[in-house]
């Protein structure tokens, strides 16, 4: 009797940590290139939320974990006073995804 506590015992524990990697969370990458050194501000929207991307020598960049299912985009401000738009495909919480894009022309591409 002792013996199949013990293997219960295992087993929960394994189910436990199985369950427990399940749910990390998973960073997604978000990238906005400007060559052109045009772009003035870009932020994330999605899921509700809106994260500003951080700029490092012409790259605007950030990274979220995808806590809905949908879509979004990236606002882009130009240093021009336009805007233009990054649109983020489909989302899914747990699946890691990295998205880049390019400022050329004043479009998102």
């Amino acid at each position: 009797m002792e013996r199949n506590v013990k293997r219960e015992n295992a087993l929960l524990i394994c189910f436990g940590l199985i369950f427990l990697a399940s749910c990390q969370r998973v960073e997604n990458g978000f990238v906005v290139r400007d060559p052109e050194g045009v772009v003035a501000s870009a932020e994330l929207r999605v899921c509700g939320k809106h994260q500003p991307l951080s700029e490092s020598q012409g790259v605007f960049s950030t990274h979220l974990g995808i806590t809905c299912e949908g879509s979004g985009d990236i606002r882009v401000r130009l240093k021009n006073g336009s805007e233009t738009t990054c649109p983020v495909g489909y989302v899914t919480p747990g699946l890691k995804q990295s998205l880049e894009y390019k400022i050329q022309d004043g479009v998102c591409r």
